[in-house]
């Protein structure tokens, strides 16, 4: 979708599974749909659960649904990163995302792999 590797993990999930699978695929982005208001508490306990986690500290956090499109503010509530309304606009909310994001350093390495061969005597031009 628009560039993204996406993977749906079904509805009804625990949030520590939730937390299990950002982890293991490295995610950029979490999009959470909440289309039901009685499974709406569930929410925030994920959210929750998933910024107490240091490995998460990276991800950004979308929310969508019939309730997210109702109250403009309740995303913020529930300490997510953004919303959209459809579909179409997560993916340009999270593109933006991308697009500002800054990039990781290079990775450290180590002394071996800094030192530069040197060139024989023969070898110079």
């Amino acid at each position: 979708m628009a560039g993204w590797d996406v993977y749906f993990r079904g509805t009804h999930r625990p949030a520590f599974d939730i937390l299990k699978s950002v982890v293991e695929r490295r995610a950029d982005v979490l999009a959470v749909s909440t289309t039901l208001g009685c499974q709406l508490h569930r929410t925030p306990a994920l959210i929750d659960t998933i910024r107490a986690d240091p490995r998460c500290a990276r991800l950004r956090i979308l929310v969508g649904g019939h309730p997210f499109n109702v109250d403009a503010d309740l995303w913020r509530t529930f300490g997510a990163d953004g919303t959209g309304s459809d579909a179409g606009a997560v993916v340009r909310v999270a593109s933006g995302w991308r697009a500002r994001r800054p990039a990781l350093p290079p990775p450290l390495l180590d002394r071996r792999e800094r030192a530069r061969p040197r060139r024989r005597q023969a070898d110079a031009p």
